[in-house]
């Protein structure tokens, strides 16, 4: 578990214990790990393991289709989200963020591939890259 996180699970004696997992398992880290792939037309940018919102973790990916940018986001219940993305740039930061997005968020790829979740207050969430194929 990081430091200042958050808990990754909860016990309670109500009156026998009772454990709540609030983070990803094993289990479902592993099968959201799994290589994303697209259809044809479609070129993954990347994928990366989301851990950084506990109850909304999950595997996003970044891909262009028709030279337009997408993100996709398969949380660990396999409910997802699909949003059309733009591109811009704050300074020398390249930054991405969902076309519709109200709130101010951004996503940032640093030079080691990382994907980072921003908003107003800075770079906050590192996610893990994954090994992703593309099929055309």
């Amino acid at each position: 578990m990081e430091i200042d996180s958050g808990g990754w699970a909860t016990t309670h004696f109500n009156p026998t214990l009772e454990v709540k997992i609030l983070g990803l398992s094993k289990k479902e880290a592993k099968k959201l790990s799994h290589p994303e792939t697209v259809g044809n037309g479609e070129k993954i940018i990347g994928s990366w393991l989301d851990k950084s919102a506990r109850g909304l973790e999950g595997r996003i990916t970044i891909y262009k289709k028709e030279d337009r940018l997408f993100m996709r986001k398969v949380y660990k219940d396999a409910s997802e989200d699909n949003d059309e993305c733009i591109r811009y740039k704050v300074g020398k930061q390249a930054r991405i963020k969902k076309k519709n997005d109200k709130l101010g968020d951004y996503f940032v790829i640093d030079a080691k591939g990382y994907l980072w979740n921003g908003d107003a207050e800075g770079l906050w969430g590192k996610c893990e890259k994954l090994i992703t194929t593309s099929r055309d």
